[in-house]
């Protein structure tokens, strides 16, 4: 059996991200009662959130419509890229629509802002916002509108939601920790294979977030910043949506391949810190990967601060991983290059250095040493 080349096994690799992505932000309808567990991510597809059901996290769906039926709550954000939301339900946070419309059903209510960036806000009698309705495409004028909506009266306590629904915040931690958990599973998983299927184009971006980790923030930085730029303003224009979804997924796929990557370089240290140095890369980067996941994801199990620093965490670790990825070219080259050498500064050859054998014993033959004293006159 032919072994595959270090190329071939990048792309294969590139191929198994893409196909976990899509697992992991697959398309999904929430269909049984209860609680809804975790974050939902959403390409090109629709979420319904039916009667009776409860999501304990963000939604963000992308080129899809959110709808949220009466009797439904949503206990997080609500983002809708290139599509519309429909909300008659509770939503426990912000709602945000980009390039889309919000509309908000008669026993639809917002505990939080409702923006709407280049699209609309539509309001059925009895709907209610207790944030601020911020809509940027008026309908005659085109003007940004901020239509600040004055609180309901009374004292609103940080515990606010965890009285009205006792031991209410205790489930979602759990949730979140298990939630934790799962991620750290998937994506050590994840790193195992990246290991095993191309190990020299991890390595070089591990050498790279290594050699200058602040460049490799500034670099990641910038380039997921004018990603998501561009993508943004390419989803507002609705018929290139789809160019919007591939440097979105392409973004992805670049963080997580720095993530294991950043991860794979951290077990590595770790271990030596421990003075583990015969660990096997496969060890390193499980360690590695496992610890950096669980920085992120488990301060959401704290309520109040815990969101904080999960952000915090993921948006240096995140950008020094992009960064490692943008300045190798996705591991198919060093960063920094190693020097050409010059002609002046070129080895010698073998021959060139080794002595003439001939010059050595001519030298040590046939040549007479002078005396270093002369001898005394003789007497003639």
């Amino acid at each position: 059996m032919n072994k595959l080349r270090p190329k071939k096994r990048l792309v294969l690799f590139i191929l198994l991200l893409l196909l976990s992505l899509g697992a992991l932000v697959r398309p999904s309808v929430a269909d049984a009662q209860g609680p809804v567990p975790g974050d939902k991510v959403i390409f090109g597809s629709s979420f319904v959130l039916k009667s009776g059901q409860h999501l304990d996290g963000d939604l963000a769906v992308f080129g899809g419509t959110v709808t949220i039926e009466q009797g439904a709550s949503v206990n997080g954000d609500v983002s809708v890229i290139g599509g519309a939301a429909t909300i008659n339900g509770v939503i426990n946070g912000d709602v945000v629509a980009l390039g889309g419309v919000i509309h908000l059903g008669r026993h639809g209510v917002i505990n939080g802002d409702a923006t709407a960036i280049g699209g609309l806000i539509e309001r059925e009698p009895g709907s209610r916002v207790l944030g601020n309705i911020v809509d940027t495409l008026e309908k005659e004028e085109g003007i940004l509108e901020i239509t600040p909506v004055p609180q309901e009266p009374g004292w609103r306590l940080p515990l606010h939601g965890a009285v009205s629904e006792p031991l209410g915040w205790i489930g979602r931690s759990i949730l979140r920790g298990l939630s934790a958990i799962a991620w750290t599973a998937i994506l050590a998983a994840l790193g195992v294979f990246l290991i095993l299927l191309a190990p020299t184009p991890t390595e070089r971006v591990a050498r790279s977030i290594k050699a200058n980790p602040l460049l490799a923030f500034a670099v990641g930085f910038g380039a997921s910043f004018t990603a998501g730029i561009a993508a943004l303003v390419l989803a507002i224009t609705i018929c290139l949506l789809p160019l919007a979804m591939a440097i979105l997924l392409a973004l992805l796929s670049a963080l997580l391949f720095g993530w294991l990557a950043l991860g794979w370089l951290l077990g590595r240290e770790l271990l030596k810190a421990f003075s583990a140095e015969n660990a096997t890369p496969i060890w390193e980067v499980i360690v590695g990967v496992a610890v950096l996941t669980l920085l992120w994801k488990l301060p959401t199990v704290f309520p109040f601060v815990g969101g904080l620093a999960s952000f915090m965490v993921m948006f240096v670790a995140g950008n020094i991983a992009m960064g490692g990825v943008v300045l190798t070219r996705f591991g198919s080259r060093e960063y920094p290059a190693s020097p050409t050498p010059t002609v002046g500064d070129a080895a010698p050859s073998p021959e060139r250095s080794l002595p003439e054998a001939s010059t050595v014993s001519t030298t040590a033959h046939d040549v007479k040493s002078e005396p270093l004293v002369p001898p005394p006159p003789t007497d003639v």
